[in-house]
């Protein structure tokens, strides 16, 4: 089980961020081991990505993504990834029956900002704003329009961190470390990883 999220301050800076629970049994069985990993990986300079699902489904997702020379355009990226993923989650059996494998890529692309998800099914969908993907999703977006819509003395970052690690101390199956990273135009930097999870 995993949650993605990606939000957007409107300036340029994204932050992306995901638990670090990868269930390696059946996720809806008790008796579920859980092993930490990384879900979050850089894609180039100035996207990072993520899946929740199937490792091995991951795994193709994660290759094709590799395999892109240059992308011209977030619409040009959605119209490869939309077809990649369900091609993935189509060819045999690959993780425990039934899984389903989605994505998240969120960055600058030409400096524009975005946040694509696509689901195991290909389908699309963009944000220039902020969207969550997985375990927990709903709860995740809930909290961030309620942290966004207040007053706080908190930056962007600390409201967003606070909702994944709120949501993820919540959402059953999730597990922190929290991963996160930080995207501008400078680049991808990781504020947070399995080895630093206090920021």
């Amino acid at each position: 089980m995993t949650i993605l999220g990606a939000v957007h301050d409107g300036h340029g800076t994204l932050l992306v961020a995901a638990d670090s629970a990868q269930v390696n049994t059946d996720s809806h069985s008790e008796a579920a081991t859980v092993r930490l990993v990384e879900k979050l990986s850089p894609l180039g300079e100035h996207l990072v990505w993520g899946w929740h699902g199937s490792d091995g489904r991951g795994d193709r997702i994660g290759a094709y993504l590799a395999s892109l020379d240059a992308i011209a355009d977030w619409p040009t990226l959605e119209d490869g990834c939309g077809p990649a993923v369900k091609n993935a989650n189509a060819e045999g059996w690959i993780g425990a029956p039934g899984t389903r494998t989605q994505c998240l890529i969120a960055g600058l692309i030409g400096r524009r900002p975005g946040v694509l998800v696509v689901d195991a099914d290909g389908k699309t969908q963009f944000s220039d704003d902020a969207l969550f993907v997985g375990w927990g999703r709903v709860a995740a977006l809930v909290g961030w329009q309620v942290a966004k819509s207040q007053e706080s003395s908190l930056s962007f970052e600390e409201r967003f961190v606070n909702v994944m690690e709120l949501t993820i101390a919540t959402v059953w199956g999730l597990e922190p470390p929290l991963s996160l990273w930080r995207i501008t135009a400078l680049g991808c930097d990781q504020l947070r990883g399995l080895d630093d999870s206090s920021g």
